[in-house]
This record gives structure tokens, sequence and C-alpha cells, in this order.
């Protein structure tokens, strides 16, 4: 019996499913880790903005690194909606002053799903870098004396109007 060594056909297949499968099970931990790393580099040039503004020039980082769609990915200064008269008031406690929403899901119409979903990425007094997660981010407006909450209309907020997001000092009353 003269019988050639070598593969079958379905022995073939079988390799060739088996790496299949270890493949699609590997996609998802390669795009999350992409997802982090464009975050990553997000933090940094906001870290580096706040480094500039102290006086320190480590090169142009006013942009996003990693656009979405249309946008242009710059980050957005919102320190003078933040400013607050309380005595109370430290600097330090969290205020955000920059952030960047190229990060949060897109929604059709709008720069951003609404209501916000998703984690974004913001720099805080104190030159603090990091990811908000979206949920129970709320829109507020100055009103007379007082700020009052008022719905989300799907566009980046201009004073009177911010984002307040949980933990910061904002001056409810």
């Amino acid at each position: 019996m003269n019988r050639k060594r070598g593969f079958t056909l379905v022995e073939i297949l079988v390799v060739i499913g088996i790496i299949v499968i270890l493949v699609a099970i590997s996609f998802p931990i390669y795009s999350a880790a992409k997802v982090r790393a464009h975050e990553s580099a997000c933090e940094s040039n906001l870290y580096q903005i706040g480094r500039q503004e102290e006086g320190e020039s480590n090169g142009d980082v006013t942009h996003c690194p990693y656009p979405q769609g249309d946008d242009d990915g710059e980050y957005i200064d919102v320190s003078d909606n933040y400013k607050s008269r309380d005595p109370n008031y430290a600097p330090d406690a969290g205020t955000v002053v920059t952030f960047c929403i190229e990060h949060l899901a897109k929604g059709k119409d709008t720069p951003f799903e609404v209501p916000l979903r998703g984690k974004f990425t913001v720099r805080r007094y104190g030159n603090g870098v990091g990811l908000i997660d979206a949920k129970g981010v709320t829109r507020w407006q100055k009103i007379g004396q007082e700020w009052k909450q008022i719905d989300e209309t799907g566009d980046v907020p201009v004073y009177p109007q911010i984002w307040h997001f949980p933990g910061d000092d904002f001056p409810q009353k």
C-alpha cells in the first residue's frame, strides 16, 4: 500500500476555520486599543496646551490628532464659561477649561449624539487631563442671577450656556 503523506481537504479547511475564528476574536481587541490610543494622544495634546500656557512651548498641538468626519478636530476652550464669583471657588477643583468632542459618537445632524454618549477628552484647571463619561452631562444657562438646566440642543454650548460635567464645581442656586 502506497499512501502519500499530506493533508486532506477537510484538515486544511479545519485549520483555516480555526485561524478565521481567532482573527475574528482579536479584531475587537485591536479596535478598542486603537480608540484608547487616539484618546491618549488627545489627552497628551491637552496637557501640552496647558504647558504652553505656562510658557513652555512644545510645538503645535491645537488640533485633535484624529478628527472624525468633516470636523477639523479643534479643541474647544470654555474657560470663560466656568468662571465663578463664588468665594469658595477653587480653580483646581475639577472645572473643565478645554475639551474635545471628537471622540464622542457622531449624531446624524449634530457633531455628537444627543443625549450625549461615550467619553471625551477634557483638560481641567491645574492641567489635569482625562476622559469624561458623557453620562450625566447637563446643559445650563444663566437666566438673571440663577443657573437653570435647559434641554440639550445638539450644538456646542456658547456662554451663557454651558455644559456641566459630573464633579464640577458648578454654581447651582
